[in-house]
């Protein structure tokens, strides 16, 4: 499906997204990247359905899994990319963990949510609004304070070296009577 339908209201996309998660339907939500099939670029979603969660060895009912893949895939032309091998299989087994019960949410890759949080967020089945961001680690493990004065002191010492740069480059169009 197009990723507007995950967000969308207009044409009843909010009342069918809303029918279908009422009526437990929706196992899983795969954030697409764009370019990833040749006869389209806008960024898809792939929708799994299934009448009976209650199957699985972890109980489902009432969740869904979000599964953010928009940054997989690696570029085999200037319009296409394919996932690989390893991307792949990444999100089979994040999926089939998820079913067994052995799986963990991962900060900006993967998140089990419930139908309550869903009804919170008006419906929308847009992973990025429940899976986060990936935590970054800092280059150093310096806290923020610290981290924000070497950024700072770095930036003034670049930007004198650029004032002393366009100086030096104003001289040299003067000389050649360029300026």
């Amino acid at each position: 499906m197009p990723r507007g339908t995950l967000t969308s209201s207009q044409g009843g996309d909010d009342l069918i997204r809303k029918a279908f998660l009422d009526d437990d339907v929706i196992e899983c939500i795969i954030d697409l990247p764009g370019q990833l099939f040749f006869k389209t670029q806008i960024p898809s979603s792939l929708w799994f359905f299934n009448k009976d969660k209650s199957k699985w060895k972890k109980k489902r009912e009432n969740q869904v899994l979000f599964i953010d893949a928009r940054k997989l895939g690696t570029a085999i032309s200037r319009t296409q990319i394919e996932f690989s091998e390893e991307e792949i299989a990444r999100i089979a087994d994040t999926f089939n963990c998820w079913c067994d019960g052995k799986y963990e949410d991962i900060d900006g890759f993967c998140k089990s949510v419930t139908r309550k949080e869903i009804a919170k967020n008006s419906d929308s089945l847009s992973p990025g609004r429940y899976i986060g961001t990936e935590e970054v680690e800092s280059e150093n493990n310096e806290d923020f304070a610290t981290r924000m004065q070497t950024l700072t002191t770095q930036l003034s010492e670049q930007l004198e070296e650029s004032h002393h740069l366009e100086a030096v480059i104003l001289k040299n169009l003067s000389q050649l009577g360029l300026s």
